[in-house]
C-alpha cells in the first residue's frame, strides 16, 4: 500500500474541529493507504465521541507549553510547532508518497512546500485558515500595504502553489486561493471539500432555560471568528428572553468573561 502522511499538531482524542475531522478522514483513508500521522502531544485522557482505527500510525512529539492567547507567544508557539511537525515530516517521508497537511499552525504550509521540493512527494493542503489574509480581519495588521503583511502573503502565496491539489471549504474560499496561485502558473487541482456534522452524536437538546431562547457557541474563541462584534450588540440589547452560552477557550475568552460578570445572560459551559 502507498504511505499517506498526514501532518497536523491536533488529532485523536482531541475533539477540535480540526482533530475531529482528520481523525475520521485517516481511519477513512486506512482502507486504500498506509496511513502515517505526525502530531502533537497526546492530550490528558478524556470520554472521545471519535474512534481510531488500528491500522493508523501515530508518530507524535512534544510541542512545548508556550500560550496560544499571548499574540507574540501564539506567534512563537506556530513557527515551532510548525518546524517540529515539519522536521519529522523530512526525516520520515520518502519520494513519492502521499502528503496531505493543514493550514494550522501556518508555518507548515511553507516548511511542507520546502520539503517537497526535496522529497519529491505529492502535496494535498487542506485549507482551514487563509494566512496572512486572516491577519486583517483579526486586526493584527491595518490594510494589505503593511510590509510584513506583503513579504508574508509572497511566502505563503509561493507554498500554495507548490501544491499538487488544495482542499477548500467553500466557493468564495475557491475564489481567495486561485487568486494566491495562479500568478505562479500553479496546475494544483483545487476541490470544494465542505466541513460536514455528526448529526448523530451533536443534536439539539432540551435544557432548564425558563422557555428563554439559547444560543450557543462552541469552539475557538479567537481573533478572526467575529464574535466580540456579536456579543457586544448582545450585550447592548438587554434582551432577557435571550442567552448567550460559550463553550471553548481562546484569546477573546477574557474579555467575554468581563462582560459575563455584568449581565447574566451570558454565561460559560
Amino acid at each position: 500500500m502507498q504511505k499517506l502522511w498526514i501532518v497536523t499538531e491536533l488529532f485523536y482524542p482531541d475533539e477540535t474541529a480540526t482533530a475531529y475531522i482528520l481523525t475520521n478522514v485517516a481511519n477513512e483513508l486506512s482502507q486504500k493507504y498506509d496511513v502515517h500521522v505526525i502530531c502533537g502531544p497526546q492530550p490528558q485522557y478524556r470520554p472521545s465521541v471519535t474512534s481510531l482505527e488500528g491500522k493508523v500510525t501515530v508518530h507524535r512529539s512534544n510541542m512545548g507549553n508556550l500560550s496560544k492567547d499571548k499574540l507574540l507567544m501564539r506567534t512563537l508557539r506556530f513557527i515551532c510547532i510548525g518546524s517540529v511537525l515539519a522536521l519529522k515530516l523530512l526525516w520520515k517521508s520518502r519520494k513519492d508518497d502521499k502528503v496531505l497537511i493543514v493550514t494550522n499552525p501556518a508555518p507548515l504550509v511553507v516548511f511542507a512546500s520546502l520539503i517537497k521540493m526535496l522529497k519529491r512527494f505529492e502535496l494535498t493542503v487542506l485549507v482551514h485558515d487563509v494566512f496572512p489574509e486572516n491577519l486583517i480581519p483579526a486586526g493584527l495588521v491595518a490594510d494589505e500595504k503593511n510590509m510584513v503583511y506583503r513579504i508574508l502573503k509572497h511566502c505563503f502565496d509561493h507554498s500554495y502553489a507548490k501544491a499538487d491539489k488544495i482542499i477548500v471549504l467553500g466557493r468564495d474560499m475557491k475564489e481567495v486561493i486561485l487568486r494566491k496561485i495562479s500568478k505562479y502558473g500553479s496546475r494544483a487541482e483545487i476541490n470544494i471539500i465542505a466541513n460536514w456534522a455528526d448529526t448523530k452524536n451533536v443534536r439539539p437538546l432540551w435544557t432548564n432555560s425558563q422557555d428563554r431562547i439559547v444560543i450557543q457557541y462552541a469552539g475557538n474563541l479567537g481573533r478572526v471568528q467575529g464574535l466580540m462584534s456579536f456579543v457586544n450588540n448582545f450585550f447592548n440589547a438587554q434582551n432577557e428572553q435571550v442567552l448567550l452560552s460559550f463553550w471553548g477557550k481562546g484569546a477573546i475568552e477574557p474579555q467575554i468573561r468581563a462582560l459575563s460578570i455584568s449581565i447574566p445572560l451570558i454565561t460559560f459551559l
